[in-house]
């Protein structure tokens, strides 16, 4: 299953990664991952901005790995919002991972309505300390 980290540090990219695989191994089903991890400031970029987009059209899953965000960019609102419409999965996901233990994130509500209008599974993850499971996660659907 195809998956896309769009990320703005290393380490926590790394720890989106960690998540998913674990998750698979811990799925009932055979599931293995094909993920795309894509630094964030690109996707603002025209040439990178279409071929993240092709990429993202084959995921049923797009992760939001990104620290020090008070509001998502409007230019990565409206490139999620474009891979909303265009996806080629009915059944998508979007999740966002917290890079704050105790799960604060301010951009969470807006990543949250952007699900809820383009009726996606909304997953959230608040990373906490040593934690390396998804045993936290919560998914909202809408």
């Amino acid at each position: 299953m195809k998956a896309m980290v769009i990320y703005d540090s290393f380490v926590l990219a790394a720890k989106a990664n960690s998540l998913l695989q674990s998750a698979a191994g811990k799925s009932s089903c055979e599931l293995e991952w094909d993920i795309k991890p894509w630094r964030a400031n690109l996707l603002n970029l025209p040439g990178f901005m279409d071929e993240a987009r092709a990429e993202g059209n084959e995921a049923r899953l797009i992760v939001i790995a990104l620290e020090n965000l008070n509001s998502l960019p409007f230019w990565l609102e409206q490139w999620l919002e474009e891979w909303a419409v265009e996806r080629k999965f009915e059944e998508a996901a979007l999740a966002v991972l917290s890079p704050d233990p105790r799960g604060n994130l301010a951009f969470f509500p807006q990543a949250y309505r952007l699900a809820s209008r383009q009726g996606l599974t909304f997953i959230y993850q608040p990373q906490q300390a040593g934690e390396a499971g998804c045993s936290g996660c919560r998914s909202y659907e809408n």
